[in-house]
Order: structure tokens, then sequence, then C-alpha cells
């Protein structure tokens, strides 16, 4: 009798093993998706402000000389926003031309999420 009971305590130990391993793997790969998924979100987040904080800069001062030479507000408003694709493009070509002399900036982590 005792050894029956050995062996069903040994067997389920084991099955008590197997079923704690496959919850960590579970557990550690929720936290993965979780945490990829938070990089995303961060950097998307990081992203828009960088735009919304270019775009108001670049209706600031355009506006601000359109007023100081006497041109309406409304105009250089309307006049900041119908030239914003000027703008983005000198400023993407402007950036082209002297990233060669720029120190390399630190790569993201990719993505892990596996949706």
């Amino acid at each position: 009798m005792p050894s029956s009971l050995t062996a069903q305590g040994l067997t389920s130990d084991k099955a008590c093993t197997r079923l704690q391993r496959l919850r960590t793997e579970d557990t550690d790969n929720a936290i993965r998706r979780r945490r990829a998924h938070t990089d995303d979100l961060i950097r998307v987040l990081r992203n828009l402000t960088a735009l919304a904080l270019f775009s108001s800069a670049t209706l600031t001062l355009v506006s601000y000389a359109g007023i100081r030479m006497g041109i309406p507000p409304e105009a250089c408003v309307a006049g900041s926003f119908s030239a914003a694709v000027l703008l983005i493009r000198t400023f993407a070509k402007a950036f082209e031309s002297i990233r060669p002399s720029l120190p390399d900036a630190p790569k993201d982590p990719p993505s892990t999420d596996e949706r």
C-alpha cells in the first residue's frame, strides 16, 4: 500500500510542476505582450506630441511674421495651414542634408506584440 501512495504522490507532484511551469510561461507571455503594447503606445504618443509641437510652433511663427508685415490674422492662419506642406518638405530636406553629421539615435526596440 505505501508504494502505491508514494507513486501517486510523485505523479501528482510531477503534474503540479508541469502545471506551474505552463502557468508561468502563460503569465510571462502575457507580460511580454502587455509591455510591447505599452512600448508601442508610448512611441505613438511621443510621435504625435512631436508633430503637435512642430505644427503649433510653425503656425505661431508664420502667423507672427504675417501679422508683423501687416497681414490680417485670419489670412495668416489660413496661409499657415496652406503652406504647411511646403514647410514640412523644406524641413525634411534640410534635415536630410545635415543628417550624416548628426550622431546616431538609440534604436527603439522592435515590437514583439503577436496578435
